[in-house]
């Protein structure tokens, strides 16, 4: 593992090595705090590997309400989604202030490619288990990532060559406005329905509600606070106009 990978993990992961809990195991017995403390390590390592099914199940044998296993619930719906913890560090993470970097949400909608709306049904239920974390501002980052890769998700939904995103796949070449605010925008035909593009808008607020230019998070707080900012002041062609023009890198 890249020592860029394992920051990422460290962002990510809250360390178990203090977790204790106890709980049935399949003969009913009693499983040792070690033991579950075991299980959530092979969870997280089936996870850096992208094994998201894997650890789903190994979840599942678990089966105990705790902030440490909705975290990593989350983020293994969010791994079945195509967005794996390796996805989300060279993207989202990636957000420069200087070059103000927008294009990082495209990014991750290309590493997102394929996908269905089973898929992105995931991302509805990684946001579900993260909830169940209880109120902190833990709770609050992984929420406002698993938004932010629900509007990623809903711009991959759209690719034509099962690849990656273009610009035309959103919008026909000649609906591209620059100004993002002409009527051309509003009328204009598009590949990505107003529905759509209000459900990556709408992503975008709740991820900036959640934790908006959070100093003590960085760069990250910063994105979530400018694509916001954008979604809020925007609906429909709009937003689709700024996913095309801010959002998806260079072709």
């Amino acid at each position: 593992m890249s020592n860029r990978t394992f920051s990422i993990l460290a962002v990510l992961f809250v360390t178990i090595s203090s977790f204790s809990m106890m709980s049935c195991n399949a003969t009913g017995g009693i499983d040792t705090p070690e033991t579950a403390t075991e299980k959530l390590s092979e969870v997280k390592a089936l996870l850096d590997e992208a094994k998201c099914e894997d650890a789903i199940q190994k979840l599942n044998d678990i089966n105990q309400p705790d902030a440490e296993i909705a975290r990593l619930r989350g983020w293994a719906n969010l791994c079945r989604a195509g967005a794996t913890i390796g996805r989300v560090g060279k993207s989202l993470y990636s957000f420069d202030t200087t070059l103000n970097n927008l294009t990082v949400v495209g990014r991750l909608a290309n590493e997102m490619v394929p996908t269905n709306d089973t898929k992105l049904s995931y991302i509805d239920e990684a946001i579900n288990a993260f909830g169940q974390m209880g109120t902190s501002t833990d709770r609050s980052l992984v929420i406002a990532i698993a938004q932010m890769v629900k509007a990623a998700g809903y711009i991959a939904k759209y690719s034509t060559n099962g690849q990656r995103v273009f610009k035309t796949d959103i919008a026909i070449e000649s609906c591209q406005q620059v100004s993002c605010s002409a009527a051309t925008d509003i009328t204009c035909p598009a590949r990505m329905s107003n529905t759509d593009a209000n459900v990556v808008g709408n992503a975008l607020i709740a991820a900036n509600n959640e934790i908006g230019s959070n100093s003590t998070l960085g760069n990250l707080g910063t994105l979530a606070s400018q694509l916001g900012g954008i979604a809020s002041a925007s609906t429909g062609a709009i937003n689709r106009c700024y996913i095309i023009s801010q959002m998806l890198p260079a072709e």
